[in-house]
């Protein structure tokens, strides 16, 4: 997750006229660019896919670790559905041997409308 380090953080706020609002007039929403890092899921479940066959598991050996009855969750991680919770990436990332930081991508975010 070196990369999310090197990335440049800021925020910048693009003014409007809410604050001289006059009567009747209704409020606007103020329009605000958030560039932060977000995680990528499909990239991570890419990760998580790499990891897991290096170390020769697998997903019916994740599905018991975990205690799920089937291995729907793992293969939605795999595939970039969804992610595993805190709780369940910090058991995956000492599973694995890798910290949570190194299993997941992340990549900038994009322009946001703050509400």
């Amino acid at each position: 997750m070196a990369a999310v380090a090197d990335m440049e953080m800021h925020r910048i706020v693009v003014p409007d006229d809410a604050g001289s609002n006059p009567v009747g007039r209704p409020l606007q929403k103020r329009r605000t660019k958030m560039n932060y890092p977000v995680i990528n899921p499909v990239e991570t479940g890419r990760r998580i896919n790499r990891l897991r066959k290096s170390k020769g598991l697998s997903v019916p050996y994740l599905r018991d670790y975990f205690g799920f009855s089937t291995t729907n969750a793992i293969y939605k991680w795999l595939r970039g559905d969804t992610l595993p919770s805190l709780d369940n990436m910090f058991a995956l990332s000492l599973l694995l041997g890798e910290s949570v930081n190194d299993i997941l991508v992340a990549e900038c975010g994009d322009e946001r409308t703050a509400g």
